[in-house]
């Protein structure tokens, strides 16, 4: 006798009822689970982990401003490090207005060092001032250091751009005329003459007419006046003598007997010469007794006849 397996019975359908109970569960879970996750940490008392906020790409707030409304958050000033130090440059670097500049530049003074007419004072009065050469190769011992600090104080003379003076140097004849209406006041009663060798254009020509007009200097014959010739020690002494008025001496040559070379003096200057020296216009000189006429005269030989011509005249004209 054999046995079979009986047959599984048959499992009934679900009712459609069950399905419909399932879905609503499971639909009532997600709404849950999606209202939970869709609302703030803060209002359900849940902290949100990173993962979360990572998970629905959300910014995790900072704590100072949870709670707050997002038209709040926007409308509160950033006050942060960077933003701080942002505005301190923006305000550092800000440009000055146009305005403003150019009106500081208009009310800058003008400079004050432009040239003034120089007054030409007594020089007996200039010298009870200290005096100081300020020129580098003209020490306080050397021979001609008070006439060069007296005329240098009265701004008749002048030096060079590097601060020395070149005692040594000769002066051409239009460099003397250019300092004569700066050291004498006299009146202009010559007449003025056109030298074929001085154009207008010159650097001295308004100097040398006043020269001219003040009876110092003629020039040469032929209307000349050869400007950059340098001037001899006789020809500046009779150009002081000359514009000095001096009067002739009545023994010209016992007064020039006290130069060891006066037979090197021409005869046409004899007059003047020896109205130069009687004026003490040679006193200061480096040697009295030697005259050297033909001699080229140095910056500070006439500086040194210069000083003595002014000294004459001051005390002839008390």
């Amino acid at each position: 006798m054999s046995f079979s397996p009986e047959p599984n019975p048959q499992q009934s359908p679900r009712d459609p009822d069950e399905w419909i109970a399932v879905v609503i569960a499971f639909s009532a879970i997600a709404a849950i689970l999606f209202w939970v996750l869709g609302r703030s940490p803060n209002e359900v008392g849940l902290k949100r982990s990173p993962f979360l906020a990572n998970l629905f790409q959300e910014e995790i707030e900072p704590e100072g401003n949870r709670g707050k409304l997002k038209e709040e958050i926007l409308e509160e000033p950033d006050e942060s490090p960077l933003r701080e130090r942002v505005s301190r440059r923006e305000r550092e670097v800000r440009p000055v207005p146009l305005e403003t500049e150019e009106k500081e530049i208009i009310q800058q003074p003008l400079s004050a060092d432009l040239e003034q007419p120089v007054a030409r004072e007594p020089l007996l009065e200039a010298e009870e001032m200290p005096k100081v050469v300020p020129f580098t190769d003209v020490p306080e011992n050397y021979w001609a250091y008070g006439a060069i600090a007296a005329l240098s104080d009265r701004k008749i003379i002048e030096g060079f751009p590097d601060g020395t003076f070149q005692p040594d140097k000769p002066i051409t004849r239009a460099e003397f005329a250019a300092q004569l209406p700066k050291v004498f006041e006299r009146p202009e009663n010559e007449s003025a003459i056109n030298f074929e060798d001085v154009s207008q254009d010159f650097w001295a020509a308004p100097r040398i007419d006043e020269t001219v007009q003040m009876g110092f200097m003629q020039g040469y014959p032929g209307d000349v006046f050869r400007p950059n010739k340098e001037i001899t020690r006789l020809e500046a002494l009779v150009t002081l003598a000359t514009g000095l008025n001096l009067d002739s001496p009545a023994a010209p040559g016992e007064i020039l007997e006290k130069y060891r070379d006066r037979e090197k003096i021409d005869d046409w200057a004899v007059k003047q010469i020896a109205a130069a020296t009687e004026a003490g216009l040679t006193d200061e000189l480096p040697n009295p007794k030697q005259l050297n006429p033909s001699q080229p005269a140095t910056r500070a030989e006439l500086a040194s006849m210069l000083y003595q011509a002014l000294k004459f005249a001051e005390q002839s004209e008390q």
